[in-house]
């Protein structure tokens, strides 16, 4: 196990769960702030809530990953965004729930997650600095700031997505706890649903 890894008490077993605000920066310059809650269990399983407001409008953004499987609701504008959970990366939010199964080493003290991720790590405390990957086409980094202690691990309290060099989510996460008990049944994800000439009645 390296030593960024177990400081963060990242394995296939751990739970945890952080929430706080997060506010995303449209391409226009609009932004939209609220709660957010991210709940992790090992590298497969992650769920994120945001409930945000404006001064013109409420919502929710919700995505759950499970295994393969990914379920995501919300407003239009937070389609440009990079899926917040699944995917190779496991639960990115947190770095704990980041999948460490797949850390390679690579030059410069990088670690890679997959073929896909690069992920820097600072080098006196092996913590993650950094993850980036590539989504439509572009350049995708998440910077970890900000490191607390809580539970006996340490998490960043301070998470910036940036899209094509741009700043699009910011996040201060103000709670952070493991949590016991956590299983596949935290993160169902629902059924595609049925398509659409299939919901005609098969209607050609």
């Amino acid at each position: 196990m390296a030593r960024g890894e177990g400081a963060l008490g990242a394995g296939a077993g751990a739970g945890y769960r952080a929430s706080g605000t997060a506010t995303l920066t449209l391409p226009g310059g609009t932004t939209q702030s609220g709660a957010i809650t991210v709940t992790a269990w090992g590298f497969r399983h992650c769920r994120v809530a945001i409930a945000f407001s404006s001064p013109w409008r409420r919502g929710r953004y919700e995505a759950v990953a499970s295994g393969a499987g990914l379920h995501i609701v919300g407003p239009e504008a937070w389609s440009e965004l990079p899926p917040l959970a699944g995917g190779a990366r496991g639960c990115a939010l947190l770095a704990q729930a980041l999948d460490w199964t797949q850390a390679q080493p690579e030059a410069g003290g990088a670690v890679g997650l997959g073929r896909r991720t690069a992920l820097r790590l600072d080098p006196a405390s092996g913590l993650p600095v950094s993850a980036a990957w590539r989504w439509q086409g572009q350049a995708v980094e998440l910077d970890y700031s900000g490191y607390e202690q809580a539970g006996g691990v340490s998490y960043a309290a301070r998470i910036t997505e940036r899209v094509g060099g741009a700043a699009r989510l910011a996040i201060r996460f103000t709670s952070f706890a493991p949590r016991l008990g956590l299983g596949a049944a935290d993160f169902v994800v629902p059924p595609p649903p049925p398509a659409a000439h299939a919901a005609r009645g098969g209607a050609q």
